[in-house]
């Protein structure tokens, strides 16, 4: 054969042999080098077989290579292939990452804004060079890039990265976080997630193998201060409804963390104010202020007790306190322990009452009578040291008779008078003009601002004897009685109007005389009363006692008597007058 030649379809075959007789075999004439890819490094070896051609005088002649040591091919399918199989080598790849906290502000706690930085250290721990070597972190940027990694090798300084800490970061004592490693090889790709060569307790205790930087947060703590003060508006050196106290509040920071949105509650006044920020160390007392008005309850309890409360944020949560006060006092309500308390004073209240009263004599004639009145008068004046209010006047007789008493006083200053607003009318009665006159009291009740009571008896401003002896301070008012001489009578035995009685006149003039006169001028009853009074009075029942008589057991008929009433040595002239007499 002549002009043989080898031909592969993966690599260039170098050489040429002439001739070759029958039977004859050459194993150098020809040769091939195949430069290896990643592929077939990752395949683990080649497959592939030659062809050769060559001219006999017979005609061309072509064959497919064998292998004369076969192995079992990378490619299943490539049956007889000549099969080199190579040793690919193992890639791996190793991440350690490492924290440290950088106390900007140098005040040994962790605050928001602070950071994190973290180094990161890559090693080739395998069989084959890596590239293109890429860290990723689920929390932070990692920057930097490295292109090659030998096997062996190992990089500190192409990539960094800075964490920035958040609240929840600093509430949670640190920050765990792996970072992972991927690069490319011959033999394919590898990845690892990073370790922290110096390890500690994480801080959520499923994060295995992470780096954990952990940071002192430090402890939040506030205080808060106020202090009130009673405002006297009128300046009547007393508390009164619709008054106020005014409170300021000092709010210190007093832990190891700057505070924010600082917040003052009170639950019984509204605080006005704000205050965003709060330093350690730093104390505010204009920032937060509040105005309480006092009500009734407060000025009759005497003074006013209560807390607020002051919440404000920090890196490491949320801090209250409540309120205490520096200068503090006994409180109002022994319960309300480290309360502000600010003691109102409110004032002793006392009142004055004085009643008059005058008889009027509706028909003029000079003498009381069952059906004429007496109108009082009411003079009240606050003589207290506190404002009145809602004064009202009762009044009743010594023989408990309510008398009504007309007006209505909403309010009376302190050293105010009110003499107009409140009258009264008393309807005399018989027994009223029997007794002479008519002793009473009244009474005032007011109130205070803080809705305690006042109360006073009245006094007669020109007081007399009065008509009972127990009835002390009353106000008495006498009345002339006269005589009340009737205009007939009928001693029939029903018991009505039986006698002549002339009432009051044994009590005005005891030792009065009557004389009755028919109107003939007979004389048929003639009486001298001699001192008597009530019952021992012996009035004319219709018999005749004068010189004319009827009969001893018989009544003067029907019909108007002249009577002549002598009072007796009272330096009155004598009454005359008619009576009528009927059965």
């Amino acid at each position: 054969m002549t002009n043989i030649e080898i031909t592969d379809p993966k690599v260039t075959v170098s050489g040429e042999l002439a001739t070759l007789s029958v039977g004859q075999s050459n194993s150098t004439a020809f040769t091939a080098i195949y430069t290896l890819t990643a592929h077939d490094i990752k395949a683990g070896g080649v497959d592939n077989k030659a062809t050769v051609t060559a001219n006999s005088s017979n005609g061309e002649v072509t064959a497919e290579s064998t292998d004369p040591t076969p192995t079992t091919p990378i490619d299943p399918n490539c049956v007889d292939c000549t099969t080199v199989k190579v040793d690919k080598g193992v890639p791996s790849i190793k991440l350690e990452k490492e924290g440290v906290f950088k106390d900007k502000n140098g005040n040994g706690f962790a605050e928001v804004g602070e950071t994190i930085e973290y180094t990161f250290t890559v090693t080739n721990t395998g069989e084959v060079d890596l590239t293109n070597i890429k860290i990723t972190d689920p929390k932070v940027t990692v920057s930097g890039e490295l292109v090659t990694l030998s096997v062996g090798q190992s990089n500190s300084t192409a990539f960094t990265a800075v964490y920035t800490l958040t609240k929840e970061d600093i509430k949670a004592g640190g920050v765990d976080n792996k970072a992972t490693v991927t690069a490319n090889s011959s033999n394919g790709d590898v990845t690892a997630e990073s370790t922290d060569p110096t390890p500690t307790t994480p801080i959520d205790p499923n994060c295995v193998d992470c780096t954990t930087v952990k940071v002192n947060k430090g402890v939040p703590s506030i205080k808060l201060e106020k202090e009130g003060v009673f405002k006297d508006e009128n300046g009547n050196g007393f508390a009164e409804v619709g008054e106020t106290i005014e409170y300021t509040f000092t709010v210190t920071n007093t832990g190891e963390v700057d505070l924010t949105n600082i917040k003052i509650t009170d639950p019984k006044v509204t605080v006005s104010g704000e205050l965003a920020t709060l330093s350690v160390g730093q104390s505010n007392s204009t920032a937060f202020t509040a105005v309480y008005t006092l009500t009734e309850e407060d000025i009759k309890a005497g003074g006013v007790d209560n807390k607020a409360t002051v919440t404000a944020s920090s890196s490491n949560g949320e801090v209250t306190a409540e309120s205490t006060d520096p200068t503090p006092t006994t409180p109002i309500d022994p319960n309300c322990v480290d309360c502000t308390t600010v003691k109102v004073d409110k004032g002793v209240p006392s009142i004055k009452l004085e009643k008059d009263g005058a008889f009027v004599d509706e028909n003029g004639n000079g003498f009381a009578e069952a059906g004429e009145t007496i109108k009082y008068s009411f003079k009240v004046t606050n003589t207290g040291e506190v404002d009145l209010t809602n004064i009202r006047i009762t009044d009743i007789t010594f023989t408990n008779t309510e008398i009504e008493v007309v007006g209505k006083l909403a309010k009376l200053k302190v050293g105010q008078s009110d003499s107009t607003t409140f009258t009264a009318i008393y309807t005399i009665t018989e027994e009223d003009i029997d007794a002479g006159g008519v002793d009473n009291k009244a009474f005032v009740i007011a109130k205070t601002d803080g809705g305690e009571e006042v109360t006073a008896e009245s006094i007669d401003p020109t007081p007399i004897t009065p008509i009972n002896p127990e009835c002390e301070s009353c106000t008495t008012v006498e009345v002339n009685t006269g005589v009340n001489i009737p205009k007939g009578f009928s001693p029939n035995g029903d018991n009505k109007n039986e006698v002549f009685e002339i009432k009051h006149l044994d009590k005005l003039y005891p030792n009065f005389r009557i004389r009755v006169y028919n109107r003939w001028g007979n004389l048929v009853y003639d009486y001298s009363n001699n001192g008597k009074r009530g019952k021992d009075v012996k009035w004319w029942d219709g018999y005749s006692t004068g010189r004319w008589n009827v009969s001893k057991n018989r009544k003067v008929p029907v019909g108007t008597y002249f009577y002549i009433i002598d009072f007796n040595g009272e330096n009155k002239k004598p009454h005359q007058g008619w009576v009528y007499v009927i059965y």
